[in-house]
């Protein structure tokens, strides 16, 4: 079951939400992580009954630990990306991601590698003029500044290092696109030791922790509850989750039960946890950083093995050329882009949330 729901209150041109509620054992949630690579944020909720302990299980401990969860920083230029010797050991092998995370996509030239050796140029209409490379326009682009998307495919037989293309790429990497991009790094490969090279700056990406008991809807609880085949009002109680998951990264007051019966000041807000609701233990796991899919799908894999009732949720860099694969992506009023994967595995069913803002083309 699937379906797309405006945020309330908003515009089709401003916002678009994408719902599908599935049986967990068929879904295809692990090949859309996939295709979100350049993902900032990830949190984890997971969903307990009060008076439950919670300890992460150590499989899941031992992997949060791991040397494996780092970013890199570095400046360097775009030439840096054709050297042999990088596109061999980091481009060929394992996974790398790469995004300039300082540039704006609306007015700057942006640069990004996407894990499976895509690399993506987005550049301004001069850029791109000089650049001597094939790309297509960009999709949002503001009419005063037209901007245009390049590809190209580290890893294909077109760019050989005796081609015509390598060269071709190289000769506008080394006259014309001679810009130095801040860049932030995430690279995974099982079979090798961490990224070893010294023009890259280590930081490891730091989990936050905290659990506390919220008031929380049933539905999350038990998605059977949101099947449109009994439930007349999916959208209504699909935007309540949405909803309350939003209000759970604010961590706000009025999830708390002590002050479920408080008076709210309607000019603050006029939120209610949405009936029926129970008192849970919601333990919150977090990070911010460059989270690959690598990563997320790691995650989502563990906590299958060691909980019932868990939601993820992964924020994508606003001002990335795509959020999902194949899908242009501008930023206009909001570059968000967003989903949340909700799985209750006692009902057999995974509830599966994207947002994002009007200048992306993701359907």
């Amino acid at each position: 079951m699937n379906g797309i729901t405006n945020l309330p209150g908003a515009h089709s041109q401003n916002s678009k939400t994408f719902l599908l509620l599935e049986e967990l054992e068929k879904s295809q949630f692990r090949n859309s992580i996939k295709r979100h690579p350049f993902n900032h944020k990830i949190e984890v909720l997971c969903i307990q009954d009060p008076g439950t302990n919670f300890a992460l299980p150590d499989p899941i401990q031992s992997f949060l630990d791991s040397s494996d969860l780092v970013l890199y920083k570095s400046e360097i230029k775009l030439l840096d990306f054709l050297e042999k010797e990088f596109i061999l050991k980091y481009i060929h092998k394992g996974s790398f991601i790469a995004i300039s995370w300082k540039n704006k996509i609306d007015q700057d030239n942006v640069v990004s590698i996407d894990g499976n050796g895509i690399l993506y140029l987005s550049l301004c209409k001069d850029s791109y003029e000089a650049s001597g490379l094939l790309g297509k326009p960009v999709l949002f682009s503001k009419t005063s500044d037209p901007k245009y998307l390049i590809t190209i495919d580290l890893k294909s037989k077109a760019m050989a290092f005796d081609s015509k293309a390598y060269k071709r790429v190289k000769w506008s990497f080394s006259n014309v696109l001679t810009e130095a991009f801040e860049i932030i790094y995430s690279y995974s490969d099982p079979e090798s030791s961490p990224f070893p090279s010294p023009l890259f700056h280590k930081c490891i990406q730091e989990w936050t922790k905290k659990s506390d008991i919220l008031l929380t809807p049933d539905s999350i609880s038990n998605l059977a509850l949101l099947d449109t085949t009994e439930n007349l009002n999916y959208q209504s109680d699909s935007v309540d989750i949405c909803e309350w998951i939003g209000m759970s990264t604010l961590d706000s007051d009025f999830l708390y039960p002590e002050n479920e019966l408080r008076p709210i000041d309607p000019f603050i807000s006029v939120y209610t946890v949405p009936s029926p609701h129970s008192k849970k233990l919601v333990s919150k796991l977090s990070s911010v950083g460059i989270i690959s899919p690598f990563l997320v799908e790691m995650i989502h894999r563990l906590l299958m093995e060691n909980f019932n009732n868990f939601i993820v949720t992964c924020w994508g860099f606003e001002d990335s050329p795509i959020s999902w694969v194949n899908s242009d992506h501008g930023y206009f009023v909001s570059g968000e882009n967003v989903y949340s994967n909700i799985v209750d595995k006692t009902s057999n069913k995974i509830f599966r949330i994207r947002h994002c803002g009007s200048y992306d083309r993701v359907s």
